[in-house]
């Protein structure tokens, strides 16, 4: 459980940071065309995640508005 939490998750990002910096120093007309479409799935995803997170503050708060909880104000 341990590896899926710590070990995985840093895995993937050093993959990943290791694809990108290789693609930077060796610009193959294949490796720029996986870094378009990689960059538009990012900026998919990113949006996804900010008004998830958008939405998940407002409705924390609202809930503590709404109890008036203290120090809601």
């Amino acid at each position: 459980m341990i590896f899926l939490k710590r070990q995985l998750p840093l895995l993937i990002t050093f993959v990943t940071g290791i694809v990108f910096a290789a693609q930077y120093y060796v610009p193959h007309p294949a490796s720029e065309d996986m870094l378009t479409s990689v960059s538009k799935w990012l900026q998919i995803i990113g949006g996804f995640a900010l008004i998830l997170g958008v939405t998940s503050l407002f409705h924390i708060h609202a809930v503590k508005i709404r109890r008036k909880e203290p120090g809601w104000g």
